[in-house]
Formats: structure tokens, sequence, C-alpha cells
């Protein structure tokens, strides 16, 4: 059986994203998220490009989190597998950037 080390290790990263929410108060207030990365509603970075990697790391509440580690475990466990930690990664990447890009 092969493990899921990759999204092991980005679901460890989500938590810790989220417990730095947790202990800033950040949890469900816009205005804290953005100060930790978040992307701005009216999609104006000033030049803050980082922001495109950033926000995939935060989450408004607990079920919001849930939802997304259940579905990164399934999908990402499944691809991983079959594909590789490092094909895994770079398509959730560019996910997450394709996403940023859109929204």
């Amino acid at each position: 059986m092969t493990t899921r080390r990759g999204t092991i290790v980005l679901v460890v990263a989500l938590l810790g994203v989220f417990a730095l929410e947790l202990a800033t108060h950040s949890v469900g207030n816009d205005r804290a998220l953005l100060k930790l990365g978040a992307l701005p509603d009216d999609g104006d970075l000033h030049g803050q490009y980082w922001r495109f990697a950033t926000y995939s790391f935060l989450h408004f509440n607990g079920v919001h989190l849930l939802v997304n580690v259940l579905l990164l475990f399934w999908i990402a466990g499944v691809l991983e597998r079959r594909a590789g930690a490092a094909l895994a990664g770079a398509i959730y990447f560019c996910s997450v950037l394709c996403s940023a890009i859109v929204f």
C-alpha cells in the first residue's frame, strides 16, 4: 500500500494555518483573513501577487476546513497513489493558481 505523504503534509499545513487563524482570532473575519493573505473581494492585489498562493491555506471556518480536508484526502490521495506525489502536488498548485486567477 502506497502512503500519501504529500497529501498528509498538505493537510498538516492546512491545520497549522488554521491554528494560526484561531490564535489570531481571524476565523470568520474577512479583514483579519486579508491580513493573513486572503484574496481581496474586489480582486485588486496592489502588487501582492503572493496572495495567489497563500489564499488556499486560509479557511473561513471549521466547516470550510473540514470539507476541504476531506475532499483533499479523497481526491489528492487517489491522485498521489496513481501518479506520485510530485505530479499530484504540481496539479494541486496549478489548480490553486488557476482558481485564484478565475476568482
